[in-house]
């Protein structure tokens, strides 16, 4: 199923469609160079879809849950002055911390953005509060 997903907003699409019906979505659009390509897919079960949000210390992702087959948004740890995406592989995944004295800054930074999604996750229950479902490490960053 998910082959057939519109990267614009994650709802079912017909092959031939040029644009999403749903979004307006145009299909093979690429994503910001920072961000991760759509269609990309994370601890092979986030499908990423198209960059929703850049800011200075991340980038936010609609995204597709395949285990519960449900829409999720996908935030990864980039900051934008400390790090670049390796994109010699052309896979455009992992991340390089850039020379100097960023990989301490880096580092530091990583581990508060994982204890923040940590504590958000202890407050699933309350309203006006982003849930967090899931959190973790894979392509040098969170």
């Amino acid at each position: 199923m998910t082959e057939k997903l519109c990267m614009g907003c994650m709802r079912e699409r017909y092959e031939n469609e040029a644009f999403c019906g749903y979004c307006g979505y145009k299909h093979g659009d690429e994503n910001s160079p920072r961000g991760l390509c759509a269609g990309t897919l994370l601890r092979e079960r986030y499908l990423i879809g198209k960059v929703l949000g850049e800011g200075g210390f991340g980038i936010t992702y609609i995204g597709f849950d395949q285990t519960l087959q449900k829409r999720v948004a996908v935030k990864e740890y980039f900051p934008s002055e400390l790090v670049t995406r390796d994109t010699s592989t052309g896979a455009k995944t992992e991340l390089s911390v850039l020379t100097g004295g960023s990989a301490e800054q880096y580092k530091k930074g990583l581990e508060r953005f994982v204890k923040e999604a940590e504590n958000l996750a202890r407050f699933n229950s309350l309203s006006g509060i982003v849930s967090v479902k899931d959190f973790f490490y894979e392509n040098n960053t969170a």
